[in-house]
């Protein structure tokens, strides 16, 4: 758009810094036309007529900027309102997003907490047997395995040699 046009167009739009271009173009209208009345010598009834006049002037300036000012409203409250539906989605977004992130955190704590505990519960077993040295932790799982496999290897070897 033109730069002049667009500043002829917001100094007559801009209501608020200008509304007294339009009063006085009816204040200049009316002293126009009431000079004329005395130059042309009308009767005084014609002249209030012009008081009249220059009222409802007034009055018709006054409901152009009312309208001029509710449309200037409108369109800011609509671009208002497309701002705020472009902040919406973009906090729907973020929540969204925070909310992956959350259940990411409740999973991965859930995780660590019960692998915490299964450490807890290996580190408390024990192993002791007369004779034998005491098995702690880990330790005592690691000594089960290996003799349960020698016992087992031992055992199971002469059961198939006896079946064949």
């Amino acid at each position: 758009m033109d730069k002049s046009k667009q500043s002829w167009k917001e100094f007559f739009c801009d209501i608020k810094k200008n509304w007294w271009v339009y009063f006085l173009g009816v204040f200049i209208l009316w002293i126009v036309l009431w000079f004329l009345f005395n130059i042309l010598r009308y009767p005084s009834q014609e002249v209030s007529e012009a008081i009249n006049s220059l009222f409802s002037g007034l009055a018709f300036v006054g409901i152009i900027i009312t309208v001029m000012l509710q449309s200037r409203e409108l369109e800011l409250q609509r671009k208002d309102l497309e701002l705020t539906r472009k902040e919406i989605r973009g906090q729907k977004e973020e929540l969204e997003a925070q909310n992956r992130t959350l259940a990411q955190q409740r999973f991965e704590t859930s995780f660590f907490n019960l692998l915490s505990q299964h450490n807890n519960l290996i580190s408390k077993f024990s192993w002791a047997r007369y004779g034998a040295p005491d098995f702690t932790g880990k330790a005592v799982f690691i000594h089960l395995v290996s003799s349960f496999s020698t016992q087992w290897a031992n055992n199971i070897t002469p059961a198939i040699d006896e079946q064949s």
